[in-house]
Parts: structure tokens; sequence; C-alpha cells
């Protein structure tokens, strides 16, 4: 077995081997018999056993110590054992200095599953967590009590585990965190950072130490140490341990650190006493140019410079003794050299070594202090230049800065000060706050003061009366000095006046509560989400559209709700903003909460922090009723067209159909007019039936035309009810029995008696009325015709429908005369079997009628075999 890592709570080392400095704590499990079911390496190392021989072997009976093998059948019998002594297995060598702690572990029927055993590194010195809890188990003592955050992490980032200790870390509610998502609070920048390692880690598997930036509740920055470790055991999946400490304030004094290093750095290269860093041979490798100066050697190399030893050598001096004494004792050394330099000149050489050690006390390295007395008066004279130049350089500065000595007196005091105070320095020089301020404002100065004297500084905002009777609010910092010299201390304070900034921020504050009052209570909908479409913010009105809580939409994205964009369009909408910032109006659907589709107009923008795009923003209005409108004016639009295009039909067939039969009319009743006394009696006949036939194909064609007219401006009463239709057709085929019998035509109903339709009683007899006349009318004598019907298939949740034939035997049609029918723009009109003559338009108004009703009518036809009309209509 091989357990990368454990979780533990405590940095993770270096990885060693057993018998140097294991891992804090090592693991292994026995069955109930003392037979070895699971472990880790460091197991196995500790044990001097090969893996593949420790998997599976008593532990018991193979136990290399009595003591050993008493405390695991003690752990055994159900008892938690702390084992102090040697462990090891017969015939390997022991290692000393490991404690053991023997857990049984029951189930829940209270019967012994088997024993945990951890193996703790017990060296002089190292307390067991196991005694400080004796019965506690390790990780839980650490996750409740360790001030450092522990958690468990899957691989896709999801969270397992939180240590109760992440309130008191971040100050954020537990039950806030663990219900949502905890990428949230690490900051934007360093977000993929630590998803990237951890997604690194399924193949790299090392253990990783990463330093982020998380934000706190007041939206201020802080910063986080985590070391990631894989957890990987034979029975548990693998996952992350996160151990986290705040390193925010350590972060905060590593930068005040380097700022402080940056200032000794300059100020050592400022200073006009010699100073050179020395490694452990005495070879100088840094030092300032009044060091050079002292010794009268260029600076432009410093590698030429000779070691002190060399130096020694070359001036007949001394400095390496004292050099050997200060890397001895480890402590200050002083002394003077007097040498003759290169020039002739001889100098009076006054120096300290003092030795500077890391962490551990080992000495690295030797500064040195240098100072030509021969010159004293030179020095002096360069030294109060120096302090005039800082005198002025504190003077110069707008910001109020003063030092305190232990008794809390002003020792110094700036220009800016004095006039803050409004009294002469001279004055204020060895006086106190509590001889200036009232005595409330003196009390709280001297409390500030006494922690900075105890604490080494002190930042603190507070209220100064100034010399023009304003109360002003301030940012005082203070800090601890120290004199080597005299070991006296100082408090050295700056105060930084935030009265203005005090007013913009609450200007600012009024602004974003403007902001927030408009946000919430805007008629549009205003919501921001993050580059991938997860929503950070919505309004109310959102909210209310949508019929969820904030908290829900916030663990949602944009495509959960909106109808018509996925994510390769919202990639697209990404790349239009980048390019252009914002994107013009787009139109979407969305479900509202009762269910509606609800049709919105966007508008987008991008949100951006240090020029870099982070978000949109978008702002939507509600546009259903409009669209629903617009669509009801086109749909209007459509009918008047529709009803214009008819009308301008219909004119057209009155002037062509219409305009022959008058002609006729008018021509053979100007005959009569004209030769009524020449004709006899049967021409006049003849006449005269042609008059009467002309008149009554044109009264036809008027019905007809006058029918369809009602019919498309909804004129013509219309008023379904339930049919039975075999009675139906029998009627219509009385009425027209008379044409058949004397074509010698057979009609036949076969038309089940059980059939039931829905329809308008006049409207039906019209329809077939027109079916079964055409039918007779292109049927030679003799023939037949014969109507039809069955119920058509169920096709779910259409109406059902009846389908009703009527088929003759006639002439037939062929493709060109089928293509023609039911076209009124090129109606389409022949003469019957005996020369029976048509308008053309009963068929329309057939199809009309049909349609009206919801049904569908289709024709099939064969010259010299015959046709077959078919149509549907609702099933009663």
């Amino acid at each position: 077995m091989n357990t990368h890592s454990h979780i533990n709570g405590l940095h993770q080392p270096p990885p060693v081997h057993a018998h140097d400095h294991p891992s804090l704590v090592a693991y292994f499990f026995v069955d109930n018999q003392g037979i070895v079911k699971d472990f880790d390496d460091q197991t196995a190392q500790i044990l001097n056993i090969p893996e593949q021989a420790f998997n599976g072997l008593n532990l018991v009976e193979f136990a290399g110590d009595d003591a050993f093998a008493a405390s695991l059948k003690s752990a055994l019998a159900g008892a938690a054992v702390y084992h102090r002594g040697q462990i090891s297995i017969v015939g390997k060598q022991p290692k000393k200095n490991f404690a053991v702690y023997l857990r049984p572990i029951f189930l829940e029927n209270k019967a012994l599953a088997g024993v945990a055993g951890f193996v703790h590194y017990a060296r002089p010195g190292v307390v067991s967590p196991f005694e400080m809890g004796q019965q506690v188990e390790y990780f839980n003592l650490i996750a409740k009590n360790s001030s450092d955050l522990i958690s468990l992490h899957s691989f896709e980032g999801k969270l397992l585990f939180l240590s109760p200790s992440f309130e008191k870390l971040t100050g954020i509610p537990y039950e806030r965190f663990a219900n949502e998502n905890w990428q949230w609070l690490i900051h934007p920048d360093d977000r993929q950072l630590v998803l990237s390692t951890i997604e690194a880690m399924k193949h790299d598997p090392s253990t990783k130490v990463l330093e982020y930036r998380y934000i706190m509740p007041d939206n201020q920055t802080g910063w986080v140490e985590s070391t990631f470790q894989v957890i990987d055991s034979h029975n548990l999946p693998q996952s992350i341990a996160a151990i986290s400490r705040d390193i925010t304030a350590r972060k905060t004094i590593e930068k005040a650190l380097q700022v402080s290093e940056s200032k000794y750095h300059n100020l050592m290269l400022s200073l006009p006493t010699g100073v050179a860093l020395t490694d452990l041979n005495g070879k100088i490798f840094e030092a300032n140019e009044a060091f050079f100066n002292i010794i009268d050697e260029p600076s432009h190399d410093i590698n030429k410079l000779p070691t002190i030893t060399e130096f020694d050598e070359k001036y007949n001096s001394d400095i390496g003794n004292y050099f050997n004494k200060c890397l001895e004792t480890g402590k200050l050394v002083e002394g003077q050299q007097v040498y003759t330099d290169k020039t002739g000149k001889r100098k009076n050489i006054l120096f300290s070594m003092v030795p500077l050690t890391d962490e551990s006390g080992r000495i690295f390295s030797i500064l040195g202090n240098l100072s030509d007395h021969t010159n004293l008066v030179a020095a002096e004279e360069e030294s109060r230049k120096q302090a005039d130049f800082m005198n002025m350089v504190i003077n110069t500065l707008q910001e109020p800065f003063f030092v305190k000595d232990e008794n809390h007196t002003w020792v110094m005091l700036n220009d800016a000060n004095i006039a803050m105070i409004g009294y002469p320095r001279e004055f204020l020089i060895g006086k106190s706050d509590y001889d200036i301020f009232p005595k409330e404002q003196a009390d709280i100065f001297w409390e500030m003061d006494n922690q900075v004297l105890q604490n080494g500084a002190n930042i603190n905002e507070e209220q100064i009366t100034w010399s023009t009777g304003e109360v002003r609010t301030v940012i005082t910092s203070k800090y601890l000095y120290t004199d080597r010299q005299s070991g006296k201390k100082f408090i050295v304070g700056s105060i930084h006046e935030i009265s203005n900034l005090k007013r913009i921020q609450e200007t600012l504050r009024e602004s974003e509560q403007k902001y927030h009052d408009l946000f919430q209570n805007a008629n549009d909908l205003i919501f921001t989400t993050d580059l991938r479409g997860n929503f950070t913010d919505a309004n109310q009105r959102v909210l209310d559209v949508l019929g969820i809580p904030l908290r829900k939409l916030l663990r949602s994205s944009v495509f959960e709700y909106v109808n018509n964009v996925g994510r390769e369009r919202f990639r697209q909408i990404l790349e239009q903003m980048v390019a252009h910032k914002s994107i013009s109006a787009l139109e979407v659907e969305t479900r509202a909460a009762d269910g509606s589709t609800v049709i919105l107009e966007v508008h987008g923008r991008l949100m951006f922090i240090d020029n870099k795009p982070y978000g949109i923003q978008g702002i939507a209005r509600d546009i259903s009723e409009k669209t629903r409108y617009n669509q009801q004016l086109n749909l209007y639009n459509e009918e008047l067209r529709e009803l214009n295009k008819s009308k301008d039909k219909m004119f057209s067939i009155i002037a062509h159909d219409l305009k022959d039969p008058f002609n006729s009319l008018l021509g053979f009743s100007e005959i009569l007019l004209d030769d009524f006394d020449r004709l006899d009696r049967s021409e006049m006949r003849d006449y005269v039936k042609i008059i009467h036939s002309t008149a009554k194909h044109s009264l036809n064609l008027l019905e007809n035309l006058l029918t369809w007219s009602r019919l498309l401006t909804g004129r013509l009463p219309f008023a379904p009810v339930k049919l039975c239709l075999a009675t139906e057709v029998e009627t219509a085929m009385t009425i027209v029995s008379s044409l058949a019998y004397r074509k010698r035509i057979a009609l036949n109903n076969i038309v089940p008696q059980d059939l039931m339709i829905r329809a308008d009683q006049n409207m039906l007899l019209s329809i077939l009325h027109n079916f079964i006349m055409n039918a007779i009318k292109f049927t030679n004598p003799g023939g037949r015709v014969i109507v039809d019907a069955r119920a058509e298939e169920n096709t779910g949740d259409k109406i059902p429908m009846m389908l009703i034939t009527v088929n003759d035997n006639g002439i037939g049609m062929d493709a060109a005369g089928l293509d023609k029918l039911f076209k009124i723009n090129a109606i389409y009109s022949t003469a019957g079997t005996q020369n029976e003559k048509g308008t053309g338009l009963g068929l329309l108004l057939t199809r009309e009628m049909i349609e009206k009703h919801g049904g569908s009518v289709h024709v099939l036809s064969e010259p010299a075999v015959g046709t077959t009309f078919s149509f549907t209509l609702p099933a009663g």
C-alpha cells in the first residue's frame, strides 16, 4: 500500500525515512483477529518489513515484543491503548522512540470490527497529540481545536469536510459557506491557481504549498497559506486534504519588513560611516561608498578587494584577530587600527564587528563598521549635516510627525504637528497630551501610547481637536523605537487626517444606497453574471418574474432559465462583448413563475476590474405584450390581405362569369324584340329556352357567390351539432334524385347507420349536394354514384375525424384537370356528359365549408374510370 499523505493538522516536512525523522503519524488497521487489512508505507518502514509481507500478517502472533503484543490484545478486547514501548515484528530489527495509539473500531451492532493503529514519533521534547485527548481521536481533536483550517476536497473541487475553525479564521458563518460554492471565497485572480493545483495533483500527488488571497466579509483582501496533500487509501476514494492558515498578518509584516530592509539598505549606502558585509572567510561582498573612501580603494569592482587576512598583510594591520574573535565569541568586538594607506597617508580607523545570525543562531556573515578617526571633525560635521537634512525632511512632511519618550512627553515634533496643536515647539517639548488636550482625549492618547510600549506598534482612528477648534478624524500610526546605545524607548508617530476621506466614504455610502434602492425598485430586470453565465446578483424584479429566492438564483446560471441561448450562443455573445464592450438588444425567452413564457429585450455590458473583464451586467425589459401585440397585428394584416385577395378574386369571377350570361340574355332578347313579328312559335320557344337556361345559370352562379362571400366575411351562420351522417346523405340524395333518374344513374348510400359527425347541418347538405351533383354531372347515363364513410384512426391529441367519400364511375379527369381544381384564380368548369353547365365556384365553396369545420378535401381521378372526392369532418 502507498498512502501519499495524512490529514494531521501540521505542516508536512519533506519526505524522510522511518529510521530518521518520520511523518508525525503512520497508520495501520487489523481485523478482530489481529490480521493486517490496511496500512500505509510509513508503517511498513517503521516495522522494517516489505509491504507485500506485511499485508495479511497476524500482528498479534508475530509481534516482536511482548509488551506490544499485550497492548494489541488489550485493544482487541475493546480498550483504547497508548503503547509507548518499542514496536517490531519477529525477526526484524526493532525501532525505538515510537509510540502507538490503538483505537478499537466498533460496528453499529457494537461488534468489534478491528483496531486502528496510529504510530507516532515520540522522541524527547515532542508531545504526542494523543496525550492531549487520551480517548479523543487525533483528527477530530485537531479539527475542533486547531486554529488552522482543515478541509477535504474532491478532485472536482467539491467540498467534502470543513473544520469548525473556518468561522474563526474568516469571520464568515459556517452554515453560509457550507451551503455555497467554496470557490467564491478565493480572490478571483487566484481562483484558477488553486483549482489548477488541485487538478495537477491527480498526476503529481506530491505535497503542494500555496499562498493565495481570499475575500474577507468586509470585502478586504486577506492572505492564506494552504498545504494540499493527496489522501489515497485502499478503502477511500482519492481526495485532497488542505490545511490552511491565515497569513494576512505575516504578509503585512513581510511587506513592512521589505520596506524596512529597503530603508536599511538605502540608509547603509548613504551613511558617512563605512559599512561592509563579509563572509566567514573575511571576503567582502557588500560595502557602501564611505567604506571604499576610508580604505582608499575603488568601488567599481568589489571582487578585487583583498580579504581581511590579505589586508593585514598588505598594510601591516591587525584587523584579522578581531575578525576571528568575533567569529569565536559570536559577540560584538570593537577596536582601533592605525595604518598607512597606499598614498602614504596615515589613518586612524575606529571599527566594530557584529556577527549576523540566522534563526538557528548560526553566524552567516559579519557586519563591519569603520570610521576615519583622523577626520573626526569632518565626520562630525557631516553627521550634523545629515541630522539637519533629516530635520528638513521631517519638517517638509505635510502630515504631523512626532517622537515621544517613555514618559509620554514630546521630544520631537515637525512643523505640521506644531501647526496642528497650535503651540510653539519650545513650549511643547517635554510636555504630554494632558498639558494640551482635554482629559477625555488625553486619556485615550495615553492608553494608545501604552499599547505601543507594550506591543511595539499601534494604529488607531482618533478624534483630535485642531488648533482652529475643529474636531478632525485622523489615523495615528505609532511604532516603538529602542535606541541601541542607551536602550531608551521612544514612540515614533505620524498622523494622517482622514476627515475628507470620511466625508467621501459617507457620500459613497449614500450613493451606493441610492444605487441599491434604484437597483431593487427598478421596473426593469437587472442582473449580473460571471463570464461563465453564473448569476452573481439580481434585483427583486428578476426574482418576481422567475419566482425563486435570490440564494437559489445565485446557485444557478442563465442556461437554466433562458430557452433560446445555449452555451455556444453565450460564448458568441461574450466574444462580441469583449470586442465591443457591450451588445445591442437581444430577445430571449424565459420561463416565468407561473409556467408562461416571458419574452425579454436584454441589453448587456462587460464589468471590469483593473481593465480586466470579470462579469456581465444585464438590463432586461419585458416585451411579451408588445411581441404578442405585433404577432396579433401581423395576423390581422395577413387576414386582411387574404380578405382583400378574396374580394379581388370574387370581383374577378363576377366580372368574368356574369358578363357572358348577361351578354347572351341581352343578345337573344334583342333578337326577339327586333324579329318578333317574323319569328314562328317554334323559333320563339327556342330563344326563350335559351334565355331561361342562361338566367337560371346566372342565378345559380350569383347564389354561390353570395354564399361564398358570406362565408369568407363570417356572416354565414355556423352552428355545428351532432348529426347522423347516413341520414344527412339520404336527404342530399333525395334532393338530386330527379336528376339522377333522368340520366338513369344509381345513387348508393352505404354509410353505416351508427356513424355520427359534428357539423353545421345547412353547410353539410350543401357540401354533399355539390359533390353528388358534380358526380351525376360527369357520369354517363346508366352509371352509379356511391357515398361511403369511416372513422379515421385516432392520432393522439388531434380531434377524431370522419372520412367521407363520394365515388363515381364517370368520365374522370387527367392530371392537368386535377391541378386546376379548387383554385380561385383559375376557376375550372367543363360541361357534363349531357352538356350540363357549371360555374366552377361550387367546389371552391365546398372546400371553404369543409375547412370551416377543421377538415380537408382530396380528389383522385382517372380518365374513363371515374373520380373519388374524399373529405374529413369532426366525428360526433
